[in-house]
């Protein structure tokens, strides 16, 4: 009987064989600089009030957080907004259990000031931030998303 001899090995070296768990990843609104202020819209007109959307997408579905959670914020030249939540993601392990961080530049009116150079990845074994710069209607903000890995 070689086959049920066979079929007992694997069976006995599947229930050996454990998958690495989820990581479990933050993502953080790290800072939030005011560089410039958009256009006045009249005399008086000092601070802008941005809200920021932020979508995430996952396999199965995709989520999405408005930042500041209600309303906007009001901010004027210069101001910068303290760490704030964003996400909490379950990645499955990937080339070899690892989580990694990768840059994607965005599509259209921003540009990576620093980081993680292009084409290249980071494991999430520490804290890992990049910045980047969004631009338009004559302001400018320096948005520094932070990704942790957590318990």
């Amino acid at each position: 009987m070689p086959f049920q001899s066979l079929s007992r090995g694997l069976l006995l070296l599947g229930l050996g064989f454990t998958a690495p768990a989820p990581a479990r990843v933050a993502i953080e609104l790290a800072t939030l600089h005011v560089a410039g202020l958009t256009t006045a819209h009249g005399a008086g007109d000092e601070t802008d009030a941005p809200d920021f959307l932020i979508s995430v997408i996952r396999p199965h579905g995709h989520g999405s957080a408005h930042l500041p959670a209600s309303g906007h914020w009001r901010l004027a030249e210069n101001a910068v907004v303290t760490p704030t939540a964003v996400d909490l993601l379950e990645l499955a392990p990937n080339e070899g259990g690892t989580v990694w961080w990768r840059r994607m530049d965005c599509v259209q009116d921003c540009a990576v000031l620093q980081g993680i150079p292009n084409g290249s990845g980071a494991a999430l074994s520490q804290p890992t931030s990049g910045v980047c710069e969004l631009t338009g209607a004559g302001g400018t903000y320096h948005l520094n998303l932070s990704l942790k890995a957590v318990n």
